[in-house]
């Protein structure tokens, strides 16, 4: 695996022990029992870090050194994205903790396979096994086990989640999806020295430019999880739109994915379980999070989904586009529909619209040439005021305010 992919697979461990921690320090009743805890006394640091060095051929003392810092660096990282981001996610809730806590009806992370490079070989029927066991009795998985681990370790299947929990409180059910990524390391280049002040700006001066170079769809959220029911319907084009904006560095990317196994673990639910049928409210909350994520105050730069089951919709457009990766040639023609799309609205909004997109387009940049070309467009808007401009004396009168009063003085 490519560097970025190893040490995001620390960030990943880090993270899922960050929540598991807080599980444990906040006594929720939970059923994984001790499963996680086994597989963390395998996991030792030196290791993981030996493993790294021999995948990207590292041999010389410096080297391997520096990589563990960065090794020790992206696992500490994720715990504390992790544990602030489940604590913030309970608070966030408005339960009523000093009378009732939350049950973990189901968590699933992995310390294994990938995550653990090799180091700690599990048999992948009786992972899943225990996984399962916290909710699907002994009976039922001796029957349908083989089946699970066939259809359910599929690309986009519940079973290769990062993070997926299962939460009821009373009879509020929630499921909560998170797909994890780095994106502030590319290659072996980026690691530099940890201890240089000068190296730490930098690197906070790549996340602020990350930032900055962020997709239409970044800090993406879409939320329909309010129970008042204000008629909200999403088009069918939004699969266009998630397609056409699709950037392999993004949250977005991670959020689409995150949708796809929520997605399959609803259905899962629904199929082989009664858990959804006794609940009074079900709510979505898939989260595509990385650590550039984790560098911002209050995980303002992540991308959300908050939904309920009436915009299941929602997430089986993620597990399509997901699952049936589009080609680049079809996210190209995705973007040029959805510039198309663009064009037409302004040509209406717009006045003149018409002559005001012919001027910003390429093709007019390109005949004038390799230089700086002024657009200029002007607008008459009837009937608008200035916030901070002074009343009309009609109007303030008709409304009973003295003259020379402006707006932001008066409710007109």
């Amino acid at each position: 695996m490519p560097i970025a992919e190893n040490l995001g697979s620390l960030f990943e461990v880090g993270f899922n022990i960050g929540i598991l921690a807080d599980i444990q320090h906040q006594k929720y009743q939970n059923y994984f029992g001790d499963l996680y805890h086994q597989d963390l006394e395998k996991l030792k640091l030196p290791t993981l870090v030996r493993k790294i060095a021999d995948a990207e051929k590292i041999s010389d003392t410096e080297s391997i050194k520096n990589l563990e810092r960065w090794s020790e660096y992206f696992i500490q990282k994720g715990f504390i994205a992790g544990l602030n981001f489940f604590r913030e996610y309970i608070k966030s809730t408005a339960w009523k903790l000093h009378l009732r806590k939350p049950e973990i009806l189901y968590y699933q992370c992995s310390f294994d396979g990938d995550n653990a490079f090799g180091s700690n070989p599990k048999d992948r029927q009786q992972t899943t096994s225990k996984l399962l066991s916290q909710f699907l009795s002994t009976d039922v998985l001796d029957i349908q086990l083989n089946n699970y681990v066939i259809k359910y370790h599929k690309k986009g299947e519940f079973l290769q989640a990062d993070t997926l929990i299962l939460l009821r409180y009373r009879r509020e059910i929630r499921i909560i999806c998170v797909d994890l990524s780095i994106f502030s390391i590319k290659s072996m280049e980026d690691l530099l020295a940890l201890d240089n002040i000068e190296v730490l700006r930098r690197m906070l001066m790549r996340d602020i430019k990350h930032i900055r170079s962020k997709s239409v769809f970044s800090k993406l959220r879409i939320d329909t999880g309010d129970t008042q029911d204000f008629g909200l319907d999403f088009s069918p084009d939004l699969k266009r739109y998630f397609t056409a904006f699709k950037r392999k560095d993004k949250e977005t990317t991670k959020l689409i994915q995150a949708g796809a196994y929520a997605y399959s673990f609803y259905n899962f639910l629904q199929k082989e379980t009664d858990i959804l049928d006794n609940s009074k409210s079900l709510l979505f909350n898939v989260v595509g999070y990385s650590d550039v994520a984790a560098a911002r105050l209050r995980q303002r730069n992540i991308s959300s989904l908050c939904l309920q089951p009436k915009n299941i919709n929602i997430l089986e457009t993620c597990a399509e586009i997901y699952q049936n990766e589009p080609k680049e040639q079809e996210i190209k023609n995705a973007r040029q529909e959805v510039l198309e799309k663009i064009k037409l609205n302004a040509k209406k909004s717009f006045q003149n619209g018409r002559k005001f997109i012919q001027e910003l387009s390429v093709e007019n940049f390109q005949e004038k040439g390799d230089k700086i070309t002024p657009v200029v467009h002007q607008e008459k808007i009837d009937g608008f005021f200035n916030s901070v401009g002074i009343i009309p004396d009609e109007l303030a009168k008709k409304n009973g305010y003295y003259s020379q009063v402006n707006f932001k003085k008066c409710s007109c």
